[in-house]
């Protein structure tokens, strides 16, 4: 019950932190272009680029980064997502990608997959997100297995 209350919790803090001019719609994912970004069909059949707000990803010619592009697929693949859109418009955004009440650039972070990315993520929504990466690296997931010292983006190296 805490994780679904929480969960909700952490959806009206995102719904009431977007910008007015942001509007919220709902699409499938048609695939997940790297681990940090997906592809999702919207209502209309437009097909958008969906960068995942404030996180980054290891890039896709390292191990990591396909395994972290197909651990994203594997999530969100012809599932339906609500987009939450913060920057962009038209084909390109960034923004929130909420999949069963779970954002998912906190999912990816979770579990070792991506890391937050200082520059452009608002410290009261990430500050959560941070504690994840913290759990990630000290349990060793994901990318953090191979580069428990790696750097986040715009923190340095540790």
């Amino acid at each position: 019950m805490k994780p679904l209350i929480l969960a909700l919790l952490a959806l009206a803090v995102l719904v009431l932190a977007r910008p007015p001019e942001g509007r919220a719609w709902t699409g499938r994912v048609v695939e997940a272009a790297s681990g940090q970004a997906l592809l999702v069909r919207a209502q209309d059949g437009s097909d958008v680029l969906v960068r995942l707000y404030g996180i980054e990803a290891p890039g896709p010619a390292e191990k990591a980064g396909r395994a972290s592009r197909e651990a994203l697929d594997a999530m969100a693949r012809d599932r339906e997502v609500d987009v939450l859109p913060l920057a962009g418009s038209g084909s390109r955004v960034d923004g929130h990608v909420i999949l069963d009440l779970q954002d998912l650039s906190s999912e990816m972070v979770r579990l070792g997959l991506a890391w937050v990315d200082w520059r452009h993520c608002a410290r009261g929504v990430c500050e959560r997100w941070l504690l994840q990466e913290q759990e990630a690296r000290a349990a060793g997931l994901g990318y953090w297995r191979d580069h428990p010292l790696g750097k986040s983006a715009g923190r340095g190296v540790f």
